[in-house]
């Protein structure tokens, strides 16, 4: 009794920090995010100044005709998707950019039936197929979509210089260089401020859209959320930032091959389970995903569960009924765990996959599992790897 009240007390202790933070941080919250918007529209007003300029400036000596109707096209086109960013819809309903990324694979056109089957308005979700490489057959399929989406090529094909001990990663310098180019025309050079990013090997779930709808207000209210990439879990990109994922995912990969050689599909993507049930999140009450509600509601859950090992629960039968949680207090114990638990079990700068305040939530014969650090966790330590 005298070890179960300590932990209430210790609870309600930590309760009263986490609502005293929010309390005290939430005006710096809202400087910091007019603060980003000043920034943006500073930055989009830059944008269109140039990408004006460079649409109307007159090119320096002759242009062949092929090479004016090429730019008359481009230019053109520039316009007609821009109108598509500025469209005001009814409501004041969103206009989100659909941007592809696509580069030698013909199979592009499992995703992009998908992507047009499911998207609920051609106006509100513009697809952008973007790709690199220069591959002929890939480029035929893209086009012959026609006006249901836009082709852009990436046009820097050179070799990248990278440092010798670099070397196997130079698939990944290119993937990078392609991102970086093809979100700068969305963004700045077409004008849209939602974008969201699909890859080309990728089934999708019926819900796929409905999701990004629902929760598209979270990501416009709460600062504190992001877009999700592996190199995001670094401190100076994170920024204590986390992201919002279903945990029944809306995309399955079907390209086993591809820059990583197939190195995590034969054991773990090719087992991702696609959600099959459409579920309207558009008409659901998400708020209890804001960090001020999920964190307070997390932490009680999280740690009022209780504490077994690997063994009892790979043996069981365990008396309790509803989660449980294991705990993990090194790097080490926590490789060790999650390997015997079949999960991917690496860190970027301290941070494990999925994980949310060093806590990975799991599903294991039908029971809710916590992977989960000290109560009193104090952040990601970067020296884990």
């Amino acid at each position: 009794m005298y070890k179960e009240t300590r932990v209430e007390e210790h609870l309600n202790q930590l309760e009263t920090k986490l609502k005293e933070q929010f309390s005290d941080n939430d005006q710096l919250i809202k400087d910091i995010k007019l603060t980003i918007q000043e920034h943006q529209s500073a930055l989009k007003a830059v944008a269109n100044a140039e990408s004006n300029r460079s649409i109307n400036d007159n090119y320096e000596g002759e242009l062949s005709d092929e090479e004016k109707w090429k730019k008359e096209k481009e230019d053109e086109e520039v316009r007609h998707i821009r109108a598509l960013a500025e469209n005001k819809l009814p409501g004041g309903a969103p206009v989100i950019a659909v941007l592809v990324f696509a580069c030698n694979r013909v199979t592009v056109s499992r995703c992009l039936d998908q992507l047009i089957k499911n998207r609920p308005s051609q106006a509100q979700f513009p697809i952008i197929v973007s790709q690199d490489c220069a591959h002929k057959p890939t480029a035929e399929v893209i086009a012959s979509y026609g006006e249901q989406l836009f082709h852009i090529e990436q046009p820097d094909l050179s070799e990248i210089v990278i440092p010798p001990k670099e070397k196997k990663f130079k698939g990944y310098y290119k993937i990078s260089r392609h991102y970086g180019w093809a979100l700068n025309q969305t963004l700045f050079k077409y004008n849209f401020d939602t974008v969201i990013i699909v890859e080309d090997d990728l089934d999708l779930s019926t819900d796929f859209f409905e999701y990004f709808l629902g929760t598209y207000p979270l990501l416009q209210k709460d600062p504190t959320l992001c877009y999700w990439d592996d190199w995001i879990r670094q401190p100076e990109q994170r920024r204590n930032r986390a992201c919002i994922r279903p945990e029944l995912s809306r995309t399955r990969t079907f390209g086993k091959i591809g820059v990583s050689n197939g190195h995590f599909f034969e054991k773990h993507l090719k087992y991702i389970k696609l959600n099959e049930k459409f579920v309207p999140f558009t008409k659901l009450n998400l708020s209890y995903l804001l960090k001020d509600n999920y964190d307070v509601q997390f932490v009680k859950q999280v740690y009022e569960s209780p504490v077994i090992t690997y063994q009892e629960l790979k043996s069981g039968p365990i008396v309790h009924e509803g989660p449980v949680r294991i705990p993990y207090h090194t790097n080490d114990i926590y490789k060790r765990t999650s390997k015997m638990l079949g999960l991917m079990e690496d860190f970027r700068s301290g941070v494990p996959r999925t994980g949310y305040r060093g806590v990975v939530s799991f599903m294991y014969k039908g029971r809710r599992v916590y992977l989960a650090p000290n109560a009193n966790w104090k952040g990601y330590d970067p020296s884990w790897s």
